[in-house]
């Protein structure tokens, strides 16, 4: 997921460690750089998305268990969970 999101987007950092990913080019890293141990979502074509990040991994992981507990809304998905798998469908 690197190599593709580096060669279409030069905003890509040597310092981010991708953990996380959709079917598309959405990528969740954890910036080792300027702002460490923060959590981004970067596009593989349009770049960092600076509106939705985390100030910490815990941060995100208590926003998705607060979300999966009280299915609620978490960044305009809905979780679900079907099959014993995770999975954000549109909350519109």
């Amino acid at each position: 997921m690197r190599d593709r999101a580096s060669d279409q987007n030069d905003d890509w950092n040597q310092q981010w460690v991708p953990f996380a990913s959709d079917l598309g080019l959405n990528v969740l890293v954890l910036d080792h750089g300027t702002n460490p141990g923060r959590v981004l979502l970067v596009d593989g074509v349009d770049g960092l998305h600076g509106h939705r990040t985390w100030p910490s991994l815990t941060d995100l992981t208590d926003q998705v268990s607060e979300a999966l507990l009280a299915s609620t809304v978490l960044n305009g998905h809905q979780p679900v969970v079907e099959d014993k798998r995770l999975r954000w469908s549109d909350a519109n």
